[in-house]
Parts: structure tokens; sequence; C-alpha cells
């Protein structure tokens, strides 16, 4: 039975990464949504024999409410270990200059795209250290892992690239968690913990985009079945011998940081 947990699973690339999962038997999804009551919620289902759905409620937001959730997964679910943790959560709410950024704009994007993945895996680390352990003991057994999902928006080195862009809290909320990632796979070697760049995929998030002041039509955006299952790829290759704590892309390739 593999156990997976994913901020943000009822839409967007969440959404789809949750399905692929899914359609695999003996699955359990973990599933941390903002509403519980949403449509998108509902139609989580499992999708192949031996497969499970659990729906916790979480707020990106509260900093309490990951510790809430894994909780309830512990104590009404039973639920003590997770194979996988993807920290999916993520907004995208203002654009414009860098220089009329309002201070608000940055601390809601630090929150929810930087702090809430923190508190996110300070809440499941000993779950995780409990698939440790247990692994630990067959040596075919793949190693818990902690993945974030990023954006090759919060690369400092591709700005001069990408100056168009004008999504500042966005992108240094994205490269602050790309620093706090790295650290805790620095921290936790026992861990696979990396960060995954799912593309300009035409979600909620990235619809809207604007580039020099011009909206973004969906031309040349990744379909988000390439991009989710390329996602699944890399989670499912990721073990500790190739892990180095980087930002790749749903193609396996490195972003600079």
């Amino acid at each position: 039975m593999t156990t997976i947990l994913i901020s943000g699973a009822n839409r967007g690339i969440g959404r789809g990464v949750a399905d692929i999962f899914l359609s695999r038997p003996n699955t359990t999804l973990i599933a941390l949504v903002r509403d519980t009551s949403d449509e998108t919620t509902k139609s989580l289902k499992p999708l192949s024999e031996g497969s499970a759905v659990v729906v916790l409620p979480y707020d990106a937001s509260d900093n309490t409410s990951a510790q809430t959730a894994i909780e309830t997964l512990q104590t009404q679910y039973h639920i003590t270990s997770l194979d996988i943790v993807i920290a999916n959560a993520g907004i995208q709410t203002w654009q414009g200059p860098s220089i009329e950024t309002p201070p608000e704009a940055m601390m809601s994007h630090f929150q929810i795209n930087t702090i809430a993945p923190l508190q996110l895996f300070k809440a499941t680390l000993p779950l995780l250290q409990h698939r440790t352990s247990s692994s630990s003991k067959t040596s075919s057994a793949s190693p818990p892992k902690f993945f974030t999902i990023s954006s090759s928006v919060g690369s400092t080195e591709l700005i001069p690239q990408r100056h168009h862009l004008r999504v500042l809290p966005y992108a240094t909320s994205k490269a602050a968690v790309n620093h706090v990632m790295h650290k805790l796979h620095c921290e936790h070697p026992e861990i696979v913990i990396e960060l995954l760049a799912p593309g300009y995929v035409a979600t909620n998030l990235s619809r809207g985009l604007k580039l020099e002041g011009s909206t973004v039509n969906q031309t040349g955006m990744v379909p988000i079945e390439d991009s989710t299952a390329g996602l699944v790829k890399q989670i499912d290759m990721a073990n500790l011998e190739n892990t180095k704590g980087a930002l790749k892309t749903w193609k396996g390739e490195v972003v600079p940081w």
C-alpha cells in the first residue's frame, strides 16, 4: 500500500497528479483541500482496485492547519506513516511593476508559497520518518519522499531572460521556498526532498498571466496531462542516490538557482 498526501489535490496540477496516483492499485490519497464541500473535491474518487481517498480541510494561510490535519489523520484514520508528500497548494494573485508591489502582496505570497510548505514538512516529518524506519527493514523499499511544486520563475539566474514577468511576490516566494527545501534536503538526508517545476500549464494560477502589460493566450502552454505525467515520472524515479535537493522541470531538467 502506498500512502500519498497532496495539498491542493482537487484542482490544477495537484488534481492531475492525484488522479494518476489514484489510477494505481493499493494507493491511499490524503487530499488536503481548502473546501471539502466543493464539487472538485467530491469528484476525487479511487480509480483502481484497493485505492482510497481521505479528504481533510487545509488552509495554507493558517500555520496550525497542517498539524491539525495530520493529527486528524492519525487519530481518526489511524494512518501513521506516509510514503510521499507533495506540497502543491500555492497562489499567484498580484502582477505589476516591481516598484509598485504592495507589502501585503509580498506577505500573502510568502505565507502560502514559502511558509506553508515548511509547516507541511514539519507536520508530516514524523510520518515520513516512521516510513523510513519501516523501509529500512526492506532493502528494496522506496525511501519516503517530500516534493514541493515550485517554478522556474523563482530562478535568480534566469531573471535577465524573464524580466518581462511582472510577478515579484510570486517569483520571490518561489525563490525562497527553493532555498528552504534545499536546506531541508541537507538536514534530512534520509528523506528524498526535491522541488518540481510543472511548466507553463493552463491552470487557474497561470491563466491571465501578463507579460509587459499584455495577457498571454494559451498558445504554447504545456498540456496539463503532459506536465502531470512528467511530474509523476520524476517522483517515481527520485531516490536517495540521485536526489540533490534540486529544482527540476517536469522533464527532469535541473533549473539553476
